[in-house]
């Protein structure tokens, strides 16, 4: 992604077929829907946000509703804000039996 895209739109990726997603640093919203529906996705990493170092700072609601084959979500920094989880990015998502 170019460095100067710092947002990604709602539904921007709804439906795909991508199977593993790296979001950059230079990213800072997830819109809502944005990867919802993505059936074969099974992992995600997502910069986020501290005070010293860019990174995503906002996920809208239901990002990843839907995305049955998600197996990890990795947070790329040393805490994970509340402020990051006051929406439903997780939404309808199905707990692993393990």
């Amino acid at each position: 992604m170019n460095g100067d895209i710092t947002h990604i739109p709602d539904h921007a990726f709804e439906n795909s077929l991508i199977t593993s997603l790296h979001i950059p640093d230079h990213i800072q919203y997830i819109g809502a829907h944005a990867f919802a529906g993505s059936t074969k996705l099974k992992s995600v990493s997502i910069p986020y946000f501290t005070a010293h170092v860019e990174g995503v700072t906002g996920l809208g609601s239901n990002v990843f509703e839907g995305c049955s084959s998600l197996e990890t979500i990795r947070f790329r920094k040393k805490h994970v804000g509340t402020e990051l989880m006051v929406t439903t990015p997780f939404f309808n998502m199905e707990p692993s039996a393990e």
